[in-house]
């Protein structure tokens, strides 16, 4: 039997995505070079997910 905790963190997170000739921008690493990351991270203090 599992045990679910009923209280979860919610951590926010912002995804940058640029399209190009229907292609996606991503990185990766030198280390993990099969591995690919979508640009972005957590929200910090003082920032916001809405553009100015």
């Amino acid at each position: 039997m599992y045990y679910v905790s009923s209280i979860m963190k919610v951590i926010d997170k912002v995804a940058f995505a640029v399209f190009k000739d229907k292609k996606m921008l991503q990185v990766r690493t030198n280390k993990q070079e099969k591995v690919f990351y979508t640009l972005g991270g957590k929200i910090e203090a003082g920032e916001t997910d809405i553009p100015n």
